[in-house]
């Protein structure tokens, strides 16, 4: 029972902290991109292709960004 607890604890946790990290990625790219910070908007695509696949690969997010939704 402890270890049900513990992991789905640790779950929550795990899957908070990959929203933070996703919401300020697109905030960075999204500034970059607006502030023209020597990235073109090829770049941004290419970099926001890379985040994307990577993030939904991880079995929680799907699942978050359609709470988020």
């Amino acid at each position: 029972m402890h270890l049900t607890v513990y992991l789905t604890q640790l779950l929550a946790i795990t899957s908070s902290l990959t929203q933070i990290t996703l919401l300020l990625a697109f905030n960075f790219l999204s500034l970059a991109h607006i502030l023209s910070l020597s990235l073109t908007t090829n770049h941004v695509v290419a970099i926001t292709h890379l985040i994307i696949p990577l993030a939904l690969s991880l079995p929680f997010v799907p699942s978050t960004l359609n709470h988020l939704l």
